[in-house]
C-alpha cells in the first residue's frame, strides 16, 4: 500500500475502520494515535496485527466493510433497500443514473459499485453539509475499488438545476 491509499481494518467484535495510509503519526478514531503506513501497509488481506489491546484484521475493501466504516451525516439507505432499488430499476454496467439527494452517499456507493467503469453517475444535492460527506465517501470508494463510474455532482435542488444535467 502506498501513501494516500485507503484500507479496511476490523476488530474481532466487528467494528470496522476505513483508514488512510499516511507515513506520519495520526489519530485514528477508535484505534488511537499511530503511523498507519507502519502499522498496516505490510499486512496481506486476512492478516492480523495488535495495536494496544486491539487485535485488528486487514480486510479487502468490499462494499459491506466500506459501508460499515463510512462517514455519516444524513440518514443512509440500507443495503437491503439499495439492492431493491438497483434490482427493480435494472441498473447495471454501462448505465447512466441520475440520483436526486446524495446525502451521506449510502445509495451512491451501491450504484457506483454496480455501474463499474462503463457507467455514468450524476448526483444532485441541495445541502452542502450533506454533499461534503457523501462526496468524501465516494472519493474513498474510488480510491479503493478497481472500477468506478464517471461521476458528476451538482449542488442544488434538482428541479432548479435541470439545465445543468447533461448526458
Amino acid at each position: 500500500m502506498d501513501e494516500g491509499d485507503w484500507t479496511v481494518i476490523s476488530e474481532e467484535e466487528g467494528r470496522t475502520y476505513l483508514v488512510e495510509i499516511k507515513d506520519e503519526v495520526q489519530k485514528v478514531k477508535g484505534i488511537g494515535v499511530i503511523d498507519t503506513k507502519q502499522a498496516f501497509s505490510h499486512l496481506e488481506f486476512g492478516e492480523t496485527t495488535q495495536i494496544g489491546s486491539k487485535k485488528l484484521r486487514h480486510l479487502p475493501p468490499r462494499l459491506p466493510e466500506i459501508n460499515k466504516g463510512m462517514l455519516r451525516r444524513a440518514q443512509t439507505i440500507s443495503a437491503k433497500d439499495a439492492g431493491f432499488f438497483i434490482t427493480r430499476l435494472g441498473i447495471g454496467a454501462g448505465d447512466r443514473v441520475l440520483e436526486a439527494g446524495l446525502g451521506s452517499g449510502g445509495l451512491s456507493m451501491h450504484i457506483a459499485r454496480v455501474l463499474g467503469n462503463s457507467g455514468r453517475h450524476i448526483t444532485v444535492e441541495p445541502r452542502s453539509e450533506h454533499s461534503e460527506v457523501g462526496l468524501e465517501n465516494l472519493r474513498r470508494c474510488k480510491a479503493m475499488w478497481p472500477e468506478f463510474p464517471s461521476h458528476d455532482h451538482i449542488e442544488g435542488y434538482i428541479e432548479e438545476v435541470v439545465e445543468q444535467i447533461t448526458e
